[in-house]
C-alpha cells in the first residue's frame, strides 16, 4: 500500500507551516483580527463550524486545520469577520498564503487579507468577489471561476501502471512540477502524503498527489503529466488509482479544485468520476502590498471580473 496516510512528521512540517505574525510593514496580525486556529475560544470554533456547513472545501479546510492543531501545529489563520457573520480561513505552504472566505465579510475583512506580505490566493464566495472590486491592490490577478469537485473512493480499480512515489519518487516530481509549472507549490510536508505516477522507460510522465487528509475525506491535486504524453488520459487514470488507495485507507470521499477554463482537466476528472459540488473565484496575487504602491480606494465595479483563460493544471 506504499506509504501511511494521516499523521504528518513533524520533522517535515518544521519551517514549512511557520506562521510569522509581523509583516514587512510592521503590521500585526493579532491587530487586524488574524489569530492561529489554536488560539481561538470555543464559542468561536463553534462560529465557524456554522460557516462552513454548506460549503464542502472550507468545511474540510477547516477540519484539517482543527486536525493540526489537536497535534500541536499552529498551522492556520483564521479572521472572523467583524459583524461574526462571516469568516476567513487561512494556512502558509512555502511562501504562498490561501486563504477562503465563508459567510459575510465586509471591505475591512477583505482589506485585512490584502495585507498579506507575500504571494497570495484568495478562494472568494461570489458575495466577496464583488466586494473586492472595491479594492485595488498591486499584483492582483484576474479572477478564474473556481470549481471544487467530489468523488466516492469506492468502485475505482488500481492502474496497473502507476504507483505510489516513495522519497526518491517524491523529489523527482518536485523538480518535474518545478521545471514544468513553477508558479505550483508542491510543499514539503506533502512528502508524507500519497502521491503516485506514471513512469515510461524509469521516467515520470505523469503525476497526482495529495494536499490534505481529515478524517474521511482526502483533497488531492498537483496533476502534471509531461507534453509529450498529454491527451492520453493518464489525468484521468492517477485520479483513479488515488481512488482506490484511498480506498484501502478508510477514505471514503475525495475532494479536488480546478478552474472552470481548463477544460482538459474537467474532463480529466469527471471522466475519473468527479462530479461539481461547489464554485468559488479564485484570484492570485504575485507579490506583496509592500513591493510597490499602496493600495487605493475606488468605486465598485458594475460586474465581476471576468475569468482569465490559465491553466491551472497540465493534462
Amino acid at each position: 500500500m506504499g506509504r501511511h496516510v494521516g499523521t504528518i512528521p513533524k520533522s517535515l512540517l518544521a519551517g514549512q507551516w511557520s506562521v510569522s505574525f509581523k509583516t514587512r510593514g510592521g503590521a500585526n496580525w493579532q491587530q487586524v483580527g488574524m489569530v492561529p486556529l489554536s488560539r481561538l475560544p470555543v464559542a468561536d470554533i463553534a462560529l465557524l463550524r456554522q460557516l462552513v456547513a454548506g460549503d464542502d472545501l472550507a468545511r474540510f479546510y477547516l477540519a484539517l486545520a482543527e486536525a493540526e492543531a489537536a497535534r500541536g501545529e499552529d498551522a492556520s489563520l483564521v479572521r472572523i469577520g467583524h459583524a461574526r457573520c462571516g469568516a476567513a480561513l487561512g494556512a502558509r505552504f512555502d511562501g504562498i498564503a490561501v486563504f477562503s472566505t465563508v459567510g459575510e465579510l465586509d471591505d475591512a475583512d477583505l482589506s485585512a487579507l490584502l495585507d498579506w506580505p507575500g504571494r497570495l490566493e484568495l478562494h472568494l464566495t461570489d458575495l466577496h468577489h464583488a466586494r473586492l472590486g472595491r479594492l485595488s491592490a498591486q499584483g492582483l490577478g484576474s479572477a478564474r471561476r473556481m470549481v471544487a469537485m467530489e468523488a466516492p473512493t469506492r468502485g475505482a480499480a488500481p492502474d496497473p501502471e502507476a504507483s505510489l512515489l516513495d522519497a526518491a519518487g517524491f523529489a523527482a516530481a518536485a523538480a518535474l512540477m518545478a521545471r514544468s509549472n513553477p508558479e505550483t507549490v508542491l510543499s514539503a510536508r506533502m512528502a508524507a502524503l500519497p502521491f503516485a505516477g506514471i513512469r515510461e522507460a524509469g521516467r515520470l510522465v505523469a503525476i497526482a498527489g495529495t494536499i490534505g487528509v481529515a478524517g474521511d475525506t482526502a483533497l488531492i491535486g498537483h496533476f502534471l503529466t509531461v507534453p509529450e504524453a498529454r491527451r492520453l488520459g493518464l489525468a484521468r487514470r492517477l485520479a483513479l488509482h488515488l481512488r482506490w488507495h484511498f480506498a484501502q485507507s478508510g477514505v471514503t470521499r475525495l475532494l479536488l479544485a480546478t478552474t472552470e477554463d481548463n477544460r482538459p482537466a474537467f474532463r480529466a476528472y469527471s471522466a475519473a468520476g468527479f462530479s461539481v459540488s461547489g464554485q468559488r473565484w479564485q484570484v492570485d496575487r504575485t507579490v506583496g502590498p509592500f513591493d510597490g504602491p499602496a493600495r487605493t480606494t475606488r468605486q465598485p465595479s458594475s460586474s465581476p471580473a471576468p475569468p482569465l483563460s490559465t491553466k491551472a493544471e497540465r493534462q
